[in-house]
């Protein structure tokens, strides 16, 4: 799995030039990008009533919509997370063991914390995002 080189979401260079980097590094990389992408929001019947970022997959990325609702419980948006992650990293991500995600209303900050292993390495890594 190579991919381009991502710095928390912005392309990375060197000597004006792509880095190419693989396998646990590439999945960092796509993971910061993918929590930042807006998905639609939909209404109990699966309609979209506020469109995504991505005119082709509507569903790619986080509700935010969902995530930012007051009504919203914190295991609820734990779950919409996992499941997330997992429906469009599931070929490389086997497991998520633990994952915290925070809310701050007042600088308008979500922190996404989160232990996972993968297709390329046995051991667990730890994913952090502000």
């Amino acid at each position: 799995m190579d991919d381009i080189a991502f710095d928390i979401g912005d392309l990375f260079l060197t000597n004006n030039d792509f880095t190419i980097i693989s396998d646990s590094e590439a999945i960092v990389s796509q993971l910061y990008i993918f929590l930042n992408i807006r998905a639609c929001h939909k209404d109990g019947d699966g309609n979209i009533i506020i469109k995504g970022e991505l005119e082709y997959d509507q569903n790619q990325g986080i509700d935010f919509t969902y995530i930012l609702d007051n009504t919203t419980t914190g295991n609820q948006i734990r779950n919409h997370y996992r499941q997330k992650i997992l429906a469009y990293f599931g070929d490389y991500i086997t497991e998520i063991s633990s994952m915290d995600v925070t809310i701050d209303n007042s600088t308008r900050e979500i922190t996404v914390d989160f232990t996972y292993k993968t297709i390329y390495s046995k051991e667990e890594q730890t994913f952090k995002m502000i």
